[in-house]
């Protein structure tokens, strides 16, 4: 890291573990009401396919003497009521988003722990198995209570990973107010 780096890093250390700190709270907010995420990320998915289908038509009807003019119409349309759908009811699409990482954990759990018992000749085959036997223990804890874990698997995720991402926020602004060069 460079001497300026590090000067900038130490003069704005305050202002980091301010911000690391709000970003825990945050994290521990969601972790704990993960309802609220959940629905928020639904409705901001929703907001991004109601635009990009809008998008679309608009393209498809100014282009409509070139090819491809019925797939962009089609394309366009069926954005704006996915994104409509999302928007005014988000559940229906919480619960396929969670369906579909339950099946990425679990299938992504099974294929890790194959390669772990299967492939000897990598070093690294015992984290290889833990991380499938993790995965596809994530995974079966979602399909236990789904459809119900729908409502908090998401706003769960992303709780941890603002907390994670305060927590770093916090730690290197501490690091950076006792550094020494």
């Amino acid at each position: 890291m460079s001497e300026k780096s590090i000067d900038t890093l130490r003069e704005n250390s305050g202002k980091i573990v301010v911000l690391g700190v709000i970003l825990i709270l945050l994290g521990i907010l969601a972790i704990t009401i993960p309802l609220i995420p959940t629905l928020l990320f639904a409705f901001s998915i929703g907001w991004l396919i109601l635009l990009t289908g809008i998008a679309q038509l608009v393209y498809a009807f100014q282009a409509r003497k070139g090819g491809g003019y019925a797939l962009r119409l089609i394309a366009g349309i069926l954005g704006i009521l996915i994104g409509l759908l999302l928007v005014f009811n988000p559940i229906p699409g919480v619960i396929t988003l969670s369906l579909l990482l339950m099946l990425f954990l679990i299938i992504g759990g099974i294929i890790g722990i194959i390669g772990g018992l299967l492939i000897k000749e990598i070093a690294e085959r015992g984290s290889i198995l833990f991380g499938g036997i993790i995965s596809l223990g994530l995974g079966l804890i979602i399909w236990s209570q789904w459809p119900i874990s729908a409502e908090w698997v998401i706003g769960l995720i992303i709780g941890i990973v603002i907390f994670i991402q305060g927590w770093t926020m916090l730690m290197t602004g501490m690091k950076a107010r006792g550094m020494n060069l």
